[in-house]
Order: C-alpha cells, then sequence, then structure tokens
C-alpha cells in the first residue's frame, strides 16, 4: 500500500509512535521504575509535532491532538487562551486535547491585581489536564513580583503535579501556593516535590491527600519535608527520592511518619547517597517494603546485618557514576 493511501488510524499510530515514547515517564500518572524526565527530549518531540501539522492538511488534522498534548507556556499567552478557548471559526478550542501542562512562575506573578488572570484563563480551558508543572524558576527573582493574591482554579481532572517551591510566590496563594493547588486537586495521585521553604511559610494547616498514591522528593530543605510529615497520605505507597537531606535527620523522621505503609523505594540519581548508609534506614524505617530500587553506582554499600522481612525485589541499575569513571573505577 502507498503511503497516500493510508487510512488515518495508521498514520495516528506513526505519529504516536514517533514523539510519544521517550517522553511517557512525563506523563505517568503512576509509579514506574528509574523514570527521569529529560528537558532535551521534551524538547526535540516538540519539534518533530511541530513539524508534522506543517507537512499538509491532512497531517495538521490527523495530529493537533499531539501538538496540544503538551504545552509549555511561554510568550504570546492571549493568543493561547484563544487557541485554547476556540472561537465563530474553531467551535471545539484545542484545550481539550491537553494532557500535561507547564507553567512557569514568571506567568503567574501579581505585580497587579489582574496579572494571573491570563494564566487562570489557560488552566480552566484545559478541561483534561492531567499533568501540571510548575518548574524552578530560571528568571531572576527580581523580574517578579508578587504583590497581590492570585486566583485558584479547581483542577478536578488533574493526576500528576511536579512543583518547585518559590518562597515568594507562595505569599500570594492560589495557583503559587502548593497548598492552595492541593485543596484544589481531589484526585491526584503522583505528586513531585522540590524546593527550600522558609519558617514563615510553613503551613500548619491539615490537608488530606486520599488519592495520592506516589510521592517524589527532589531537592528540599528539612523544613519542607516536616511539613509534608503532618500531610494525611493514606494512600501512599511509592516513594522516589532524588536527593537525601542528610543534615538534620529529616529523612528518617519521614520514614517514622509513613514508612509502615510504603511498598516501594526508590533512590535517585546522586552522589549524595554516597555519603551514608541510606539503604540500611530504609529498610529498618519501611517494614513492608516489597520494592527497593536504587542506582548501584550513586549509593553507598549496605554496611548493616540488617534482615529485611518482607522484601521481595531489589532493583539496580548501573547508570555510570562520572566521579568514579575519572578515579579510575572499572565498570
Amino acid at each position: 500500500m502507498q503511503a497516500a493511501h493510508l487510512p488515518p488510524e495508521i498514520w495516528l499510530h506513526i505519529f504516536r509512535w514517533a514523539t510519544s515514547p521517550l517522553t511517557s515517564g512525563s506523563f505517568a500518572l503512576t509509579y514506574e521504575p528509574f523514570q527521569i524526565g529529560s528537558e532535551d527530549v521534551l524538547k526535540a518531540t516538540l519539534q518533530v509535532r511541530y513539524a508534522i501539522v506543517r507537512v499538509c492538511w491532512l497531517w495538521r488534522a490527523l495530529a493537533m491532538d499531539l501538538l496540544y498534548e503538551d504545552v509549555r507556556v511561554r510568550h504570546g499567552m492571549q493568543a493561547l487562551v484563544s487557541a485554547l478557548r476556540g472561537d465563530e471559526y474553531l467551535a471545539e478550542g484545542n484545550g481539550r486535547w491537553v494532557r500535561r501542562l507547564e507553567l512557569p512562575y514568571a506567568h503567574t506573578n501579581t505585580a497587579t491585581s489582574d496579572s494571573s488572570v491570563t494564566a487562570l484563563n489557560i488552566l480552566k480551558h484545559c478541561p483534561s489536564l492531567e499533568v501540571l508543572t510548575r518548574p524552578f524558576p530560571s528568571e531572576s527573582a527580581d523580574n517578579m513580583r508578587f504583590e497581590f493574591s492570585a486566583g485558584h482554579v479547581v483542577l478536578t481532572s488533574l493526576k500528576r503535579l511536579e512543583w518547585w517551591h518559590h518562597n515568594g510566590a507562595t505569599r500570594s496563594g492560589g495557583i503559587n501556593s502548593l497548598y492552595d493547588v492541593l485543596k484544589n486537586a481531589p484526585n491526584l495521585q503522583y505528586l513531585a516535590v522540590g524546593g527550600s521553604v522558609l519558617p514563615r511559610f510553613i503551613s500548619v494547616a491539615p490537608l488530606c491527600l486520599t488519592a495520592l498514591s506516589t510521592l517524589r522528593l527532589r531537592k528540599m530543605n528539612h523544613l519542607f519535608i516536616r511539613q509534608l510529615c503532618r500531610w494525611d497520605l493514606p494512600s501512599l505507597e511509592h516513594v522516589i527520592v532524588d536527593v537525601p537531606e542528610t543534615w538534620n535527620r529529616a529523612l528518617e523522621g519521614f520514614w517514622e511518619t509513613f514508612g509502615d505503609r510504603l511498598r516501594t523505594v526508590e533512590l535517585g540519581q546522586s552522589v549524595a547517597f554516597c555519603v551514608s548508609d541510606q539503604v540500611t534506614l530504609v529498610l529498618q524505617g519501611c517494614p513492608r517494603l516489597k520494592e527497593l530500587n536504587y542506582y548501584v553506582f550513586f549509593t553507598s554499600p549496605v554496611r548493616s546485618t540488617f534482615v529485611h522481612s518482607s522484601i521481595s525485589c531489589v532493583r539496580l541499575h548501573a547508570h555510570p557514576n562520572l566521579i568514579l569513571l575519572h578515579d579510575g573505577w572499572d565498570f
């Protein structure tokens, strides 16, 4: 069969396989071992999707859902709102295709009382949004002002939230506050958090995330970890620790709080795990653990003879540690 005569269903499969396999981890709603998001992969995938919709009108019609599946808010926010909402020429807006949205803090600043309205409109026109990312601010703090209260949106469809804490933004509340967003995301299953919380921004209000099953701890200070320990997470089973907080023993408190319910723990690709025996702390703090996953060349060897009675699976990832390579280790 000639390519020009292929049915649309075949083209859709081709487009999906050409753009999706490498980015599947960024859309995962449940735990998958050793998933590390790559900014370069996301950018390359977006470029491929741009190229596909520019080939011809047929491919554009077939691939528009792929193009809008992963939206990254940059400049031209009003034009994006129009594209998501639709108009007299586009009966249904493209917002229905959006599954993942990356929303930088620079676009939710509150220098004026209505500065965040456009960003909130973007969220309102994404009824099927499953993944929301608030990335680590790349802009200088001097370029972002948070003087007024930010609004919020109920995110019923949201299943995964990736959040880097920003102290300046947090004080404006709403879409800039982790606590406010979590309160308005009742079906959240996957949460990745990172950042350093200042004492005055610690929230003592109760928070219950009934559906949360996977928690990823990125680089965090001890105050942030201790704040998490106050939350009620009845469905939590899987925890990924990207970088250990070793100075104030906050992780030990985390295992004491949640360890009894955990089934899977993954230790990340960080040389900080070489400093001390974190594996033993995990095994001692998680008596019902079934699966332990870690990067063997980034993790200190176990130095104890502790016997764990319930663990049944250990996954070892052999990603090379360049520090060890430079020191002459032979893998």
